[in-house]
């Protein structure tokens, strides 16, 4: 990949957290619109802009591969059929959370696979209809929405997309490479991603 597709990597990361700090924000009571449903929504809005720029993120490991089944990459912009056109070219493409290295006694050490507790692939694509839902107005003859609960489950959603983010690798096709990613929550430490190539591939 070249310095130009990592640099986007990391900006697009950035923003995520950036994002994830305005949603613990809300979360704690410390942002507030002075109306319960305004404040869901936008929750909603804020977790469906982090889950866009997560599917963001795919396009640029997959750009030229992407470019070659969809000819306007520009125009993308609908996170659930951006990851479901990748997966299509990589099935392996969906970012997964690791927590460091594992040393082994025979061939190179390998990145120890976080097992849950973070926003595994079916969720993102739930969530992100869940969110677009709630960001529609009711109709009056349709059954109420259930803002409250959503509401509840914000702080999960969070948590989850943070632990999917905090530490993570990308495999790049078949070729024996990969990104791994850290995204420091902490806002002040920078965000670092690097292109790894297996050796002897």
């Amino acid at each position: 990949m070249k310095q130009a597709d990592l640099d986007r990597y990391a900006s697009l990361m950035h923003e995520a957290r950036l994002r994830l700090n305005v949603l613990r924000a809300f979360s704690s009571g410390e942002a507030n619109t002075a109306y319960v449903r305004t404040n869901t929504e936008s929750i909603c809005l804020q977790l469906r802009k982090v889950l866009e720029l997560i599917a963001f993120s795919s396009l640029v490991c997959h750009r030229e591969a992407y470019s070659k089944v969809r000819h306007d990459i520009a125009k993308d912009w609908h996170g659930n059929r951006i990851l479901k056109a990748v997966e299509k070219i990589n099935p392996s493409f969906y970012p997964q959370p690791v927590n460091g290295w594992v040393s082994r006694k025979r061939g190179p050490p390998r990145f120890e696979n976080l097992r849950g507790g973070y926003l595994s692939r079916n969720q993102f694509a739930k969530l992100y209809d869940r969110c677009g839902d709630l960001l529609h107005s009711t109709n009056p003859f349709a059954r109420e929405k259930n803002f409250a609960s959503f509401s509840r489950m914000s702080p999960e959603w969070v948590r989850r997309i943070e632990s999917l983010l905090m530490e993570h690798t990308v495999s790049i096709g078949p070729r024996h490479e990969l990104l791994w990613v850290d995204v420091p929550m902490d806002l002040e430490k920078p965000v670092v991603v690097q292109h790894l190539v297996q050796v002897g591939a």
